[in-house]
């Protein structure tokens, strides 16, 4: 059986590991969001008002702030693509370029 954390009250979340659980708390702690593409990490967080951004929304702001540039963006979509596609990659590059 997979990974699962039990939240008490709140339930069970499945697809969710403990060190996913960690972050989400840091997150609340340090009230800062969590860069995540992982569909049910993102289900936990907005469980608990926890901001989430997608790895292609922090490049674009990398990208505005000129501490990285399309080509190297690119490159890595390209190696998502091909080893690690997060399910909402392709709306996300629209959306964010």
């Amino acid at each position: 059986m997979g990974n699962r954390v039990d939240i008490g009250d709140i339930g069970v979340f499945t697809g969710i590991s403990k060190v996913d659980a960690w972050y989400i708390a840091y997150a609340i702690e340090l009230q800062i969001p969590v860069v995540t593409d992982d569909q049910d990490m993102t289900k936990l967080a907005k469980t608990f008002d926890v901001k989430v951004m997608p790895t292609l929304g922090l490049l674009k702001i990398m990208l505005d702030a000129g501490h990285t540039d399309m080509k190297t963006i690119n490159s890595l979509v390209e190696y998502l693509r091909i080893f690690d596609k997060p399910a909402n990659l392709d709306s996300d590059y629209k959306k964010y370029f």
